[in-house]
């Protein structure tokens, strides 16, 4: 599947630190958007459903209510960790943002500090009922460095590869978001901090 998208915006959540991406036809940027369906019990139990044999088979202790449940509480756990790194990352370089993002690439490591490298977050469970199970939950983004990220989007990966068409759609995302901020000339942080500091006086 083949989606057209274009970056209309970048928002910032922690200045120099954590940004997320808004494409167009979305009315909010790509963090927001996440959080915002991972908070919505109607969204999740669609979601469940049109994807049960993939939960049953990878994670059949779990039943759809619990999964929701499951959910809704290591998002909040995700993106409370998640911003309480991106704060403590411009001040201390041993609690950066790059504790949480972890190369895309399981065979890219996070000392090859790659132009524009793909990443990803995974959900933070600090309390899995007792069920031996990595958290679902998948935040996408692009490193400019080790505490800054722009965020491309997110979701809810209940598969070990990423053949499923929502998960295509999140690695066009990430791909968009690189290509972009390539056009841009954008390659690390100090760039894209000149790159705010231009756009802000024009």
């Amino acid at each position: 599947m083949q989606i057209s998208y274009r970056i209309i915006n970048i928002f910032e959540f922690i200045e120099d630190s954590l940004s997320a991406v808004q494409y167009e036809n979305m009315a909010t940027d790509e963090l927001t958007y996440v959080l915002d369906c991972w908070n919505d019990v109607d969204f999740l139990r669609d979601f469940f459903k049109e994807n049960l044999s993939d939960l049953c088979n990878n994670f059949h202790n779990f039943t759809i209510n619990e999964a929701v449940k499951i959910t809704i509480r290591e998002a909040k756990n995700l993106n409370e960790y998640m911003l309480s790194l991106a704060k403590l990352g411009n001040t201390d370089i041993k609690n950066t943002l790059q504790m949480l993002f972890k190369a895309l690439d399981d065979n890219e490591y996070r000392e090859d500090a790659l132009e524009l490298q793909k990443t990803k977050a995974v959900g933070i469970d600090r309390k899995n009922l007792g069920k031996n199970r990595k958290s679902w939950l998948r935040i996408y983004a692009i490193r400019l460095g080790a505490n800054c990220f722009i965020i491309s989007g997110g979701a809810i990966k209940l598969t070990r590869d990423m053949k499923k068409e929502h998960l295509q759609i999140e690695l066009q995302k990430l791909e968009v978001t690189k290509m972009y901020l390539d056009a841009c000339d954008v390659l690390d942080e100090n760039d894209y901090q000149y790159l705010k500091l231009i756009r802000k006086w024009q």
